[in-house]
C-alpha cells in the first residue's frame, strides 16, 4: 500500500505540473512591450525599415509564478550592410554560429540604426541579405528555405520591416 500512496502523490504532482504549464514570470514573456516600435519614424517610401535589439541572458521559460527570467532586450546602434541576397554556401564563416568574416556579394547599401534601434533604408524591388556589425563580424542569424542568410524582400512601392534580433548573448 505504501508503494501505490508514494504512486499517487507523483501522479498527482506530474498532473499539476502539466495542468499548470511552463508560464513566465510577467505578461510579457521576451520583455519588448516596452520597447519603441518606431514605426512613426519611417520616411522611406520604398526598401526596408526596422529595428536592431540586443539580448541578453535568460530567457528561458519558468514555471508560473516564478521570477527566473533575467533576460534584458536593449535597442542598440549598430552598422547594417545590404548586401545582394546571399547564401550560407557563398560566405566565410567568422567562427562558429551567426558570424561572418567576408560577404562575397555586392554591397548595395550600408547605414545605421540609431539609439532607439531604428533603421530604414531605400531600395529597388528585389531580395537582399541584411548584416549588422558586430566587432569585427557581420552577424546574421536567420535564414530562408534556400539557405539565403537574413533575407528580405522588397515589392515595388512598399516599405518591408525586419526586425534584427542580435540574440548570442541570450539563452532560450
Amino acid at each position: 500500500m505504501q508503494i501505490k500512496k508514494g504512486y499517487l502523490i507523483f501522479l498527482l504532482l506530474f498532473m499539476w505540473l502539466i495542468l499548470t504549464g511552463c508560464g513566465s514570470s510577467s505578461s510579457d514573456a521576451q520583455g519588448t512591450s516596452s520597447l519603441p516600435t518606431n514605426e512613426s519614424k519611417v520616411t522611406a517610401t520604398q526598401g526596408v525599415w526596422g529595428n536592431v535589439w540586443f539580448w541578453t541572458g535568460n530567457f528561458m521559460p519558468s514555471v508560473a509564478g516564478t521570477t527566473n527570467s533575467s533576460g534584458n532586450i536593449t535597442p542598440v546602434v549598430r552598422e547594417i550592410f545590404v548586401y545582394k541576397a546571399t547564401t550560407i554556401s557563398d560566405v566565410m564563416p567568422y567562427s562558429l554560429g551567426e558570424f561572418y568574416s567576408y560577404i562575397p556579394s555586392e554591397l548595395v547599401a550600408k547605414t545605421s540604426s540609431d539609439e532607439t534601434g531604428f533603421f530604414q533604408v531605400t531600395l529597388s524591388p528585389g531580395t537582399y541579405s541584411i548584416f549588422v556589425k558586430e566587432g569585427s563580424a557581420f552577424y546574421a542569424n536567420k535564414f530562408d528555405g534556400q539557405g539565403r542568410v537574413n533575407p528580405v524582400e522588397v515589392v515595388p512601392g512598399a516599405v518591408t520591416k525586419l526586425q534584427i534580433d542580435i540574440n548570442y548573448q541570450a539563452t532560450f
